[in-house]
């Protein structure tokens, strides 16, 4: 009987699966069909914890697989999203970093943070992007190495991925930052000399804007920082 009803609930998972990995079906359908498998899961995440670390799925499956089991959370699912950071596949590294990111657990800043070194450029993206939903301070010096790594430019240019290190800094919301942020507003980019401004209002709660052009702006950030960082 327990394993017919277990037959059940891998048949509903796999054809919620299916309809939210569909991508021609209507958002909301699809949409629908990712809650279900959140509701499901939280009753018992075995199943989707099974076709998240089957290397045979699909990768479609195991990502949405992956990001309800962000949903889920728990101390079982965080352990198996864990492993997943060391797929081999790319795609998978960045919906297991996406899902830790959901569960804002300071515990995994460490193995999150370890793919800002990873060898595809997204999902280094998607090791900032989770960081800053996770906000740990402790991860504000991997940040700020990343936002200096010359792996992060290509002939003398800074490649956009540096901006994403810096946006993550912001919603660390720490003032541990303020000396990579102080680094990046003098950067040679102008986006990522933007994202710090953005990163310094969402930290100090203050904005310097009003009346300025960028370069005013920006000069005003940099005397309020080197003040800020001698007191």
């Amino acid at each position: 009987m327990l394993i017919f009803l277990f037959s059940l609930v891998y048949a509903d998972i796999g054809s919620d699966l299916k309809l939210a990995s569909n991508t021609t079906l209507e958002k909301s359908l699809r949409k629908d069909a990712f809650q279900r498998l959140v509701r499901d899961g939280n009753a018992d995440s075995d199943p989707l914890i099974a076709i998240a670390t089957n290397t045979n799925a699909g990768v479609q499956e195991r990502w949405i697989s992956i990001r309800a089991l962000g949903k889920i959370g728990g101390k079982k699912v965080v352990r198996e999203l864990r492993v997943l950071l060391k797929d081999p596949k790319s795609d998978i590294r960045i919906a297991a970093c996406s899902a830790l990111g959901q569960t804002r657990l300071w515990s995994v800043a460490d193995d999150v943070q370890a793919l800002l070194e990873d060898g595809v450029l997204l999902v280094r993206v998607a090791s900032a992007q989770s960081l800053g939903e996770i906000g740990n301070p402790s991860a504000i010096p991997a940040l700020e190495k990343a936002l200096r790594d010359q792996a992060h430019f290509h002939r003398g240019k800074s490649l956009w991925v540096r901006t994403h290190f810096v946006d993550a800094l912001g919603k660390i919301r720490n003032k541990k930052a303020y000396s990579a942020l102080l680094f990046a507003i003098d950067d040679q980019d102008g986006k990522v000399q933007k994202s710090a401004i953005q990163a310094l209002e969402y930290i100090s709660g203050i904005s310097f804007s009003e009346g300025r052009k960028h370069e005013e702006e920006r000069q005003a950030w940099k005397r309020w920082l080197s003040a800020k960082m001698t007191e």
